[in-house]
C-alpha cells in the first residue's frame, strides 16, 4: 500500500485497458493510420510538457500502443482507431482519453483529450524503435487461451465494473479467480511502476487452466462510480459483483472460485469471502495483519530511512502523522478535526523548522504545515479504512486461506504473515514468506520502493508456482 506521501506521480493518469485494437472509419475515407513509430510530446502548459509515443503495427489486426515515457508507461493499448475527415482519432485506455491527430507527411499535430483536460500535441516520424522497459512475463499476441472485455454491475451501489476474463480453451468449466487489487486507484492490469501485476497473473494462472477476472477499480478505466469515496467494505461489494458475475459464465465451475488480493486487496478480499459461502479460497498477497494507521507508521519510517531521512526527521514525520490519525479517530466533524489538527501543528511547527530543507522535501512536508493536505485522511471512507482490524475477519474465515509474504517488503512488513497465520482457523491453511521478495514479489537486490521499475522481473516465478500448487492441492 503507497502512502499519498510515498506515492508521487504525475496528475496525468494513462490507466490501460487490455482490448483489442478496431478501426472504424466515420466518413467516406478510405485513408488509414500510418503505420510505424511516432513520438512527441503533449504540452501540459507554458513550461511543462509530457513526452510520448505512438506505435503503429506493421501488420494487420495487431495492436497499436499508447506510450508515456516521462511516465514510464509503455504498451498502453488503443482501443479505437477511426479516421476523422483529415484527421486520425484514437481512443486510448477509456472514453475520455483521446488523442486526435492530423497527419502531413512525417508530422502529425491535434490534441489531447482526458475528461475536461485538453491539451496540444505534436509528433514526428521516427524509425528508431523505443526503448521500453524489459517485462518478458507480459503476454506476447496472440494468446492460447480466450480473452474478453466484459462488465458486470453491483446492484447494492449501483457501480458497473469493467473488467477482462480470460478463459483456458479446455471446452470445460474450469475453476476460476478473481483479481483484486490493492490501495488505489488501479486499472485492471494493476500497472504498479511500469509492471502490470495483474496482466501477468491472469496470464500464468489462465495458462494454468483458471478462468481469471480482473476489472478496473470503480471510477477507474472504463468503470463507473467514484473511488475516492468508497472504504474496504464498498470494495468488498465490488468484490463480491465479480464473484458472482464468474459463477454465472458457464465456462467456470461454480464450486471452485477463489479471490486473490494484494496489498490492501487482501483485506478486501477477506471481507469478500467473509459474506460469501460461494468463495471457495482466499490467497492473500502481502496482506497486513494490523490497522492501515499502523501500516502507513511503519511503512513510511521504513521508507524514509531507506532514502536517507535522519531518525529526528522520521520521529518528527510520525508525530505529524499521528497527530492526523489521532484528530481524525476523536472528532466525527470534518470542521472539528481540521481546528484539532490545526493545533497540534502548530505545536509541531517549531520543530519542523528545525529540519533541514532537503529532509523536509523527501518528507513532503512543508513550513509551516498546512493541515489541508492531510484531507485525504479524514473523508468517510478513510475515517473507516484507518482503524479497521482485518485480523477480526480472517478470524472468522471458513475458508482455506493461503497467507503469502516477502520477507524484504518495506510497505507491509513481512511479520504481518504471522499475525494473520496465528488467527486461521481452516486447516487447509497456509503460510508462506519468500525471502529477498519485496511488496509486488519481485526478487530484488536494493529492495527499495525505487528499485520496483528498475527490476524485469514483473511477479517471482518461485511465488507464481507456489500458488498454483496450492490451489490445486485445494480444488
Amino acid at each position: 500500500m503507497l502512502s499519498a506521501m510515498t506515492k508521487k506521480i504525475l496528475t496525468l493518469l494513462l490507466l490501460a485497458l487490455p482490448v483489442l485494437y478496431t478501426t472504424a472509419q466515420t466518413t467516406g475515407s478510405s485513408a488509414i493510420p500510418p503505420r510505424g513509430n511516432w513520438t512527441g510530446a503533449i504540452q501540459l502548459n507554458a513550461s511543462r510538457s509530457l513526452r510520448i509515443g505512438i506505435e503503429f503495427p506493421s501488420k494487420p489486426n495487431q495492436r497499436p500502443w499508447f506510450h508515456s515515457m516521462d511516465q514510464q508507461m509503455y504498451n498502453i493499448p488503443i482501443r479505437l482507431v477511426e479516421q476523422k475527415r483529415d484527421s486520425v482519432q484514437l481512443t486510448i485506455s477509456h472514453p475520455n482519453a483521446v488523442v486526435t491527430i492530423a497527419f502531413n507527411g512525417k508530422e502529425g499535430k491535434g490534441n489531447f483529450r482526458q475528461g475536461n483536460f485538453v491539451a496540444p500535441v505534436a509528433l514526428q516520424y521516427t524509425d528508431s524503435p523505443f526503448s521500453k522497459p524489459l517485462r518478458p512475463q507480459e503476454p506476447v499476441y496472440p494468446l492460447p487461451y480466450k480473452e474478453e472485455d466484459i462488465t458486470y454491475r453491483n446492484s447494492a451501489d449501483s457501480v458497473t465494473l469493467a473488467a477482462t476474463l480470460t478463459l483456458p480453451r479446455s471446452g470445460k468449466p474450469s475453476p476460476a479467480i478473481l483479481l483484486i487489487p490493492g490501495s488505489g486507484p488501479n486499472d485492471r492490469d494493476a500497472y504498479i511502476f511500469g509492471h502490470k501485476v495483474f496482466l501477468v497473473l491472469a496470464d500464468y494462472f489462465t495458462r494454468k487452466g483458471f478462468v481469471v477476472l480482473r476489472a478496473d477499480d470503480r471510477g477507474t478505466g472504463a468503470s463507473t462510480g467514484k473511488y475516492s469515496t468508497a472504504s474496504i467494505k464498498d470494495l468488498a461489494n465490488d468484490a463480491k459483483a465479480g464473484v458472482e458475475y464468474l459463477r454465472s459464465r458457464k465456462e467456470v465451475n461454480p464450486e471452485r472460485v477463489f479471490i486473490m488480493g494484494h496489498s490492501l486487496g487482501a483485506e478486501i478480499a477477506s471481507l469478500t469471502a467473509l459474506n460469501n459461502r460461494n468463495v471457495n479460497g482466499v490467497v492473500l498477497l502481502a496482506g497486513a495483519g494490523e490497522s492501515l494507521r499502523e501500516t502507513i507508521l511503519r511503512q513510511t519510517a521504513d521508507i524514509y530511512a531507506q532514502q536517507g531521512v535522519s531518525r529526528e526527521g522520521i520521529d518528527l514525520n510520525t508525530k505529524v502523522l499521528l497527530a492526523v490519525f489521532d484528530a481524525v479517530q476523536k472528532y466525527p466533524t470534518n470542521d472539528s478535526t481540521l481546528a484539532a489538527i490545526e493545533r497540534s501543528f502548530a505545536s509541531l511547527n517549531p520543530l519542523v523548522e528545525q529540519v533541514p530543507a532537503k529532509e523536509r522535501d523527501i518528507l513532503e512536508l512543508s513550513y509551516p504545515l498546512n493541515p489541508k493536505a492531510f484531507g485525504h485522511f479524514w473523508g468517510k471512507a478513510m475515517r473507516f479504512d484507518l482503524f479497521y482490524q482485518p485480523l477480526d475477519s480472517y478470524r472468522q474465515l471458513q475458508q482455506p486461506v493461503l497467507v503469502t509474504q516477502g520477507t524484504s517488503d518495506v510497505q507491509v512488513k513481512a511479520d504481518n504473515a504471522e499475525r494473520i497465520g496465528a488467527v486461521l482457523n481452516n486447516k487447509a491453511s497456509v503460510v508462506k514468506l519468500f525471502d529477498s521478495k519485496n511488496h509486488l514479489f519481485q526478487t530484488c537486490k536494493s529492495c527499495t520502493v525505487e528499485e520496483y521499475g528498475s527490476l524485469t522481473e514483473t511477479f517471482s516465478p518461485e511465488v507464481l508456482d507456489f500458488i498454483y500448487q496450492w490451489l490445486r492441492k485445494n480444488l
